[in-house]
C-alpha cells in the first residue's frame, strides 16, 4: 500500500477559478479530515492574478505558477491568459503570496526549442525571480502529431539550467510524465 505523501492541484482545470477549492483543501488540512500540512499541498495555477492575495489569505499552501516564459509577448504565445494577467500583475500578486505564506513559488517552466530557451530567455526569468522568492522548474517538453513546439535537448536544458544557478537561484531539470500515454504537460487535448 502506497501512502500518498504529497498533493498538487493541477491538470483539472484552473483550481483557483474552481469554487470548491477552498473546500477541498480544508477537508485535506483538518486535524479531523485527512491531516495534511501546508507544506504537503500544492496549488498550480496559469495565472489568474486576481485570485492569488485570496488564495494566500484562505488557503495557504505551496503555489506554483505556470509560467512557460519570462516576458508577457511570448509568454502571450504559448499562455493565452497573458493577455488578461500580465506578468507584472503576477508578480505584484507573487510577492504578496510570499510576504503571506512565507514560502516560496514554484515556477513551472516547460522547455520549447528556439522559442523559449535562449540565453536572453535565462536572463529575463533570473530578473523575474530576484523580485520574490522563488524555484524553477525546467521541464522537458513531450511533442505529439502536429504540434509547433519541439523539446530542446537535455543539453541545452541543462545550460540554461546552470546559468540560473550560477546566478543564485534554484533550478530543477523535472522529466515531464505521461508521454507514453499523451497525457504529459499539454498532450491531454489529443
Amino acid at each position: 500500500q502506497k501512502i500518498v505523501s504529497n498533493i498538487v492541484f493541477m491538470g483539472q482545470g484552473e483550481p483557483l477559478l474552481n469554487q470548491n477549492l477552498k473546500k477541498a483543501v480544508a477537508i485535506l488540512k483538518d486535524k479531523n479530515g485527512l491531516n495534511y500540512g501546508n507544506k504537503k499541498i500544492t496549488i498550480s495555477t496559469s495565472g489568474i492574478a486576481s485570485k492569488i492575495a485570496e488564495a494566500a489569505n484562505e488557503i495557504g499552501t505551496y503555489l506554483a505558477l505556470s509560467l512557460h516564459a519570462p516576458n508577457d509577448k511570448l509568454r502571450e504565445e504559448i499562455m493565452p491568459i497573458n493577455k488578461k494577467f500580465k506578468i507584472k500583475d503576477l508578480i505584484k500578486q507573487l510577492k504578496y503570496y510570499t510576504s503571506v505564506v512565507k514560502e516560496p513559488i514554484f515556477l513551472e517552466y516547460v522547455m520549447l526549442k528556439g522559442v523559449n530557451d535562449t540565453e536572453e530567455c535565462a536572463k529575463q526569468l533570473v530578473r523575474l525571480m530576484a523580485q520574490f522568492p522563488s524555484k524553477v522548474n525546467l521541464i522537458e517538453f513531450n511533442s505529439w502529431p502536429g504540434v509547433k513546439f519541439e523539446p530542446t535537448e537535455r543539453k541545452d536544458i541543462e545550460k540554461f539550467s546552470r546559468y540560473i544557478q550560477d546566478k543564485g537561484y534554484m533550478s530543477f531539470i523535472r522529466r515531464s510524465r505521461g508521454d507514453d500515454v499523451l497525457a504529459a504537460c499539454g498532450q491531454l487535448r489529443t
